[in-house]
């Protein structure tokens, strides 16, 4: 389902004009920009995607009805409408094999010193303290949160789109102890360089994910009409 018509579903629901929310529903399928796919729908379509939507647009829009509109609702009716419900990040990288070059980054010493601890490496490198540089590793980090610690859950983040998503929602800069100012990117793709000794396309990582049923959108039908079931029963 393409943005226009997430958006216009949206504007049935909680009101206003389909312009209200379309750049909210661009986003969640932005990642299709970088790998057409169908299995460009892990990087977004799951809890991760919803704190990045919500570190970008805030909690609520206002909608031009002058009705605020949670922004994580918006996400899970957009996940709902194109997988049928809420994947959680584990059930995706459940989907993905091993790859051949996860932990084989090369050990040159820059590239491993930011490895080991990228906080301390790139306060050493580009000024400022550490602790301006946790806010990145947590945002870069959030899946593996999301997955109670799994590792692999860098594999959504540590990859060229989630540089981009970095900077979109921590914003351009990192504002540096004593003055100064580093582009947010250049530190999120030196760090993932470091991790895997290149910085992996989303091709790279989806490459010969297993493509279950809420991959290709099979169960949206189903999604949508247990949400309406469920939106008929509050109302009565």
């Amino acid at each position: 389902m393409k943005p226009y018509r997430h958006a216009a579903i949206a504007a049935k629901r909680y009101g206003g004009r389909w312009e209200d929310y379309v750049e909210v529903h661009t986003f969640f399928d932005s990642s299709k920009a970088a790998y057409p796919g169908h299995g460009h729908r892990m990087f977004l379509h799951n809890p991760f995607g919803l704190e990045c939507a919500e570190r970008v647009f805030g909690r609520h829009l206002v909608n031009s009805d002058g009705l605020p509109v949670p922004v994580e609702r918006l996400g899970l009716d957009h996940c709902v409408e194109d997988v049928g419900r809420m994947v959680a990040v584990g059930e995706w990288l459940d989907l993905l094999p091993t790859t051949a070059w996860e932990g084989t980054a090369k050990r040159r010493k820059r590239t491993a010193r930011l490895r080991e601890d990228p906080l301390s490496a790139s306060a050493e490198l580009w000024g400022g303290t550490p602790e301006d540089y946790r806010p990145l590793l947590e945002f870069l980090d959030l899946p593996v949160v999301l997955t109670g610690g799994n590792p692999r859950g860098r594999l959504l983040s540590w990859n060229s789109f989630g540089a981009f998503l970095a900077e979109r929602a921590l914003g351009w800069t990192i504002a540096l102890d004593g003055g100064g100012r580093l582009p947010t990117r250049q530190a999120a793709e030196d760090w993932i360089l470091a991790k895997w000794g290149f910085i992996p396309s989303l091709q790279d990582v989806s490459e010969n994910m297993k493509r279950d049923s809420f991959v290709r959108g099979r169960m949206a039908g189903d999604g949508i009409r247990r949400r309406k079931h469920e939106e008929a029963g509050e109302k009565t």
